[in-house]
Parts: structure tokens; C-alpha cells; sequence
């Protein structure tokens, strides 16, 4: 028997499955309430500052229409009256989907440990889906519009023809409504950011009618002021629904980055109930080598690009972010399993050193010194025996592919190595992990290099043992 021996210890399938079942948060139902109450008040937060915008808007608004003439004023009326039906079905349309996503964040937290089921997926679905039928309401509402916006102003336009009796009058009334629609649109919109260059063809548009009116050429003016009139309405307009649709795609952003974050953070440091009243505590983060901290930053950054009511991201771009964050919910559950199970990896570690102290201890072993290396519980476990003949034996469990699956490693420091007797006792050894009804060992394996001999010495220094620090992972 070699002085450097191993096998392959592996936790039979029905007791993995057994442990983690059994491994329960302890605080299951106060975390669920948490995430949300907290989802709720975020909501809540998000809500408040939209309705804040809104009213700022709606107050230029009105001290716009203060500033129209009579005529300019009916013409608002008009079309606004129109405007705001479709504008409160298309919001409906908005609210719905914003609704359905609620439900599936919320119904989300109920999993908290457990991967996303059918009918959830099923769910994100059908609020997916209404993004599809929103874009079909925006460009009908806009052709709708379009149409009684003409109209509208074809009725504005004769009402002129009647109370003005010179064509320089009238190229007049058209050049001043179009520059007041074109001032308006300046202050109250983001033209530059939903509809770039329109703005500088509108005013490209007054130059020409003011240098036609400058000319004489009165009737040229009254068509390209008239023309201009009417595209800066329909720009208005459009402009209206392209920032209720961003700002509506932006919220579902900011809601999925909020509940991402929230989930992450609540999952950050978890207590679980063991079999009888033993209990487990797992720092995601540190189980998982950093991956933790890596998503949060990731899914912090996502959230910072969204909370942004200025953003100048697209709604598209919103919608791409929205899906991201979303995945980084089913990762961050993916990395509360690996944590768990990566822990309780370590604690049958342990427990493997302690069945081998306890046979090793009837054969005349004593304990000498043990220590998971470079102190960290994520790596092998060492442990150091001693009997009264000076013989040394050095145990290494080391963690190997899968999750329970550890390397065993039998390291021989014999006075005068005996194959027979070394052959023996790792036979008992393996009699007696496997007794436990946990475990199952594979065949034994010696390294030639050391048969006959004994283990490199190297490996009795369990100072070198706790000095063997690992890289940390690179963020």
C-alpha cells in the first residue's frame, strides 16, 4: 500500500436530496413579507414622483392654452377632448400590463428559494405579450388622431378666412400659432430625445413662411404656416404618447431592476434549520466565491440607468434591461442553492474527518491537529493523527467535481511502513463510512511514487495547511 493513498467518497443521491429538503430557512415567512412590503413601498416611491411629473406637466399645459386666443383655444379643446380618450385607453392598456407584472414580481418573492414553476412563466408571459398590443394601440391612436386633427384645423382655418379680410392677416395668425406650437414643444417635450431633427424642420418651416410674408407672397405663407401648423400639432401629439409609452416602459424597468435588488439583498445571508434544533448560517456571497457581490453590482447598475426619469435610454433599451434584471432573479436563486448546498458540502466534510477520528481513535490514534486549508471552509479539510508508535496518518478530504462528491486522501507517516497493516486499516475505515448510510467509497488508489514509502513530508506542516490561501475571485 502506497504512503499516499485515495478514494472517492460520494453522498448517496436520496440523502443529498433528503439534507437540503430538510435545510429550511428559518425565517421564511417574515423574508417574504419583507421583500413585499419593501416592493410595495418602492411602488409606492416611484408613484409619487410620477405623479409629481405629471402635474408639472398638466400646469404647463394649462398655462399654455391661457396664453391661445379664442379661436386657438376651441381648436385645443377639440382635439384634446379626442386625444384624451384615446390617451386614458392606451394608459389602461398600460396600467394592465404594469398590473400583470406586479402579480408576477410579487408571486416571485412567494418562490423565494425555489426555481420559477410553469404557470409563473406562463404568467411574465402574458404581461409580455401586452407590450405587442400596446405598440398596435400607440400607432392607432396616432392615426386616429391625425385624422380629426385635420379636420379640426380646416374647421380653424375658414373660421380665420371669416374674421380676417387680408391674406396678410391671415399669414399672420398662421405664422404666430406655428411659432407658439414650436415654443410650447420646446419647453414642455424631449423632441430632441424621441423625435430628433423635427423640431429644426418646424422652424425651418416658420423661416420659410416668415420670408414668404417678408416677400409679399401672402398666399405661399398661409399654405407653409398652415402646413407647419399642422405638423407641429401632430408632433405634438405623437410626442404625448412617446413619453407616456417610454415613461410606462421605464417603470416596468425600474420595477423589475427594484425587485431583482430587493431579492438579492434579502438573500444575501440566510439561516437555516438542520435536522433537530441545529442550525446552518450561509453568506451567499462568500459560498459562492463573490458571485453574490458580482450580480448585485450588475443588477445595482441596471437599476441606477433606470431610475433616471431624464434617462436618455430608448424604450426598447428599457425593455432589453428589463428582461436582464429579470434573469438575475432565477440567478440569484441559482446562487442561493449553490451557497446552500456548497455549505452543507462542508459540514459532510467535517463530519467524514470526525467518523475517521472515531475508528482511528480505537486502533490507537490520537488527535493531533486539524484545519480546513488556507482556513477557509470552502476547501479540504485536513486532519492529523498520531498512535503511540509515532506513527503519523494525514486525512485530506478534499471537495471534487460535483456537489458531496470529495476526494479521501490517506497520507502514511510510518516509522516502518507496513503494507499489510496500512491495507487493513483502510479497509476498516471504509467499512465504517459506509456503515453510516450516508456515504459510498470508491476503490482505493495508490500513487506509485510513494509505494513502500511514505507521503511527502510537506504534508505534516499544518502551518503551510492554514497558510495555503487561495486567490480571491476576480470582480
Amino acid at each position: 500500500m502506497s504512503g499516499r493513498t485515495y478514494a472517492y467518497v460520494q453522498m448517496r443521491q436520496d440523502r443529498v436530496d433528503e439534507l437540503t429538503r430538510q435545510a429550511r430557512r428559518t425565517d421564511e415567512i417574515e423574508a417574504r413579507n419583507r421583500l413585499l412590503n419593501q416592493q410595495q413601498q418602492a411602488r409606492e416611491a416611484q408613484n409619487q414622483q410620477l405623479r409629481q411629473r405629471l402635474a408639472d406637466n398638466e400646469a404647463r399645459y394649462e398655462r399654455h392654452v391661457q396664453s391661445l386666443g379664442q379661436e386657438m383655444k376651441v381648436l385645443e379643446q377639440n382635439t384634446r377632448a379626442r386625444f384624451e380618450q384615446q390617451r386614458k385607453a392606451y394608459q389602461k392598456s398600460l396600467e394592465e400590463s404594469a398590473r400583470q407584472q406586479q402579480q408576477y414580481t410579487d408571486q416571485r418573492v412567494n418562490q423565494l428559494n425555489d426555481q420559477i414553476q410553469r404557470d409563473l412563466k406562463q404568467q411574465r408571459k402574458e404581461y409580455l405579450d401586452l407590450f405587442k398590443v400596446q405598440e398596435r394601440n400607440f400607432q392607432e391612436a396616432l392615426q386616429q388622431q391625425g385624422v380629426v386633427l385635420q379636420a379640426n384645423i380646416d374647421t380653424l382655418a375658414a373660421q380665420i378666412r371669416q374674421r380676417l379680410d387680408s391674406e396678410q392677416a391671415i399669414a399672420d395668425t398662421w405664422i404666430a400659432h406655428l411659432k407658439q406650437e414650436i415654443a410650447f414643444i420646446r419647453e414642455r417635450y424631449r423632441h430632441e430625445q424621441f423625435t430628433p431633427g423635427e423640431v429644426a424642420r418646424l422652424e425651418n418651416r416658420l423661416q420659410l413662411a416668415n420670408s414668404n410674408r417678408a416677400q409679399g407672397i401672402y398666399q405661399t405663407a398661409i399654405g407653409t404656416g398652415q402646413e407647419g401648423f399642422l405638423q407641429a400639432r401632430q408632433l405634438r401629439e405623437q410626442l404625448e404618447l412617446m413619453e407616456m409609452h417610454w415613461e410606462h416602459c421605464r417603470q416596468l424597468a425600474h420595477e423589475s431592476a427594484t425587485a431583482a435588488l430587493l431579492l438579492l439583498d434579502e438573500h444575501k445571508q440566510i439561516d437555516y434549520r438542520l435536522e433537530g434544533d441545529q442550525t446552518l448560517q450561509v453568506e451567499v456571497d462568500y459560498w459562492t466565491e463573490g458571485q453574490w457581490q458580482i450580480l448585485h453590482d450588475r443588477v445595482s447598475g441596471l437599476q441606477q440607468q433606470v431610475a433616471d426619469g431624464q434617462s436618455t435610454l430608448t424604450a426598447d433599451q428599457f425593455r432589453e434591461l428589463q428582461q436582464t434584471v429579470e434573469q438575475a432573479n432565477d440567478q440569484t436563486l441559482a446562487l442561493v442553492a449553490t451557497a446552500k448546498v456548497a455549505a452543507l458540502s462542508s459540514i459532510k466534510r467535517r463530519d467524514i474527518q470526525d467518523i475517521i477520528l472515531e475508528r482511528l481513535a480505537e486502533m490507537g490514534f490520537a488527535y493531533q491537529d486539524s484545519s480546513y486549508e488556507g482556513e477557509d471552509f470552502r476547501r479540504a479539510l485536513h486532519l492529523k493523527l498520531r498512535n503511540g508508535n509515532g506513527d503519523e496518518l494525514v486525512t485530506v478530504v478534499t471537495p471534487e467535481g460535483e456537489v458531496f462528491n470529495n476526494r479521501l486522501t490517506f497520507n502514511f507517516f510510518d516509522q516502518s511502513p507496513n503494507e499489510q497493516v496500512r491495507d487493513e486499516r483502510l479497509n476498516l475505515l471504509r467499512q465504517h463510512i459506509e456503515s453510516e448510510g450516508e456515504m459510498t467509497v470508491g476503490s482505493m488508489q495508490c500513487e506509485q511514487a510513494y509505494a513502500g514509502d511514505n507521503a511527502p513530508e510537506a504534508l505534516r506542516d499544518f502551518a503551510q495547511v492554514r497558510a495555503n490561501h487561495k486567490p480571491q475571485a476576480v470582480r
